[in-house]
């Protein structure tokens, strides 16, 4: 947990200094150049904390989704800032949407540090290639323009003036048409994430598959830990050994939602669940394969109990 809050605070951190030095340099980019640059840097940024906050905390997809888009809304907005009101929009309304988009993607992978690592370095490169660009395009903007403008500027002179009326008065009414395209795709993109939540197949990518009980010899039972989470049983599979008790945690993520009942037909039970260790205890098992579900989900896994080894 502190590797993955230290990755959230280094994204943070990269992300200020760059709009920082966005900043500083606002006077000496080309605008169209600083403001591409706040918008790709609050993208990456958003992506990565979205991904990186969705591996770190067991929230329900909700809360995650408000959080890392409040991020992106903010190092977006702070980024654009430095080039006017409607580029802050811009700004902020892209790391809303890459917020979103990025806790999605997080979502779908089972809870690793490998995920928060390789998230971590992929921001860290893009966030130094799209600072790089941004530097180098004044001198290369500057090299290739030049001429073009020393050529025009003789015959373009009296047409600036005659237009400089209607320069002044576009240029006083802002044009957030791109704004209203991204606030409208990040809505869609968080009513749409919520809706499908139970279809989306939350934490299942690198999700374990089988595992082996361990032995209590102290007394004498099978212990057994298994998450419940919106992608149904980590691990699916489950295996005992025969004529030992056997002591299974069910920890319920709150990914998995609430209100849940597990049942087996084969072992004859049905118990209500709550968000959090639940403990079942199940005496004298004997060999075979036992199926189990989340009721109503369609979650399935399996218990499987192998004979005693005999010493």
């Amino acid at each position: 947990m502190l590797f993955n809050a230290g990755s959230l605070l280094v994204v943070g951190l990269i992300e200020l200094y760059f709009n920082f030095l966005g900043y500083q340099k606002r006077t000496v980019r080309p605008r169209r150049a600083g403001l591409r640059e706040a918008v790709l840097s609050a993208v990456a940024a958003g992506l990565a904390f979205g991904a990186i906050l969705a591996q770190s905390f067991d929230l329900r997809l909700a809360a995650l989704l408000g959080l890392a888009a409040l991020f992106g809304a903010v190092a977006g907005a702070t980024g654009g800032a430095a080039y006017g009101a409607p580029s802050a929009v811009t700004g902020g309304l892209a790391g809303v949407l890459a917020g979103l988009a990025g806790t999605v993607l997080g979502s779908l992978f089972f809870g690793s540090g490998t995920v928060v690592l390789v998230t971590a370095l992929l921001f860290a490169g893009c966030a130094f290639l799209i600072q790089r660009a941004a530097d180098q395009a004044p001198a290369e903007r500057g090299t290739a323009a030049a001429g073009k403008a020393r050529r025009r500027a003789a015959a373009n002179q009296a047409g600036r003036r005659a237009k400089t009326g209607a320069v002044t008065a576009a240029a006083a009414k802002p044009s957030y048409r791109g704004s209203i395209v991204l606030g409208a795709c990040a809505v869609a993109l968080f009513a749409g994430a919520l809706l499908l939540q139970d279809r989306l197949q939350l934490g299942g990518i690198g999700q374990p598959q089988t595992q082996v009980a361990a032995m209590d010899d102290a007394n004498d039972m099978q212990v057994a830990t298994i998450d419940v989470t919106g992608a149904g049983f980590a691990p699916k599979v489950t295996e005992f050994q025969a004529n030992a008790m056997i002591k299974v945690v069910f920890n319920v993520k709150a990914s998995a939602g609430s209100g849940l009942k597990i049942v087996s037909k084969d072992l004859n039970f049905s118990a209500d669940v709550k968000p959090g260790p639940n403990i079942f205890l199940l005496n004298n098992p004997q060999p075979g394969e036992y199926a189990i579900e989340v009721d109503g989900k369609g979650k399935a896994g399996t218990f499987t109990v192998k004979p005693a080894v005999k010493l």
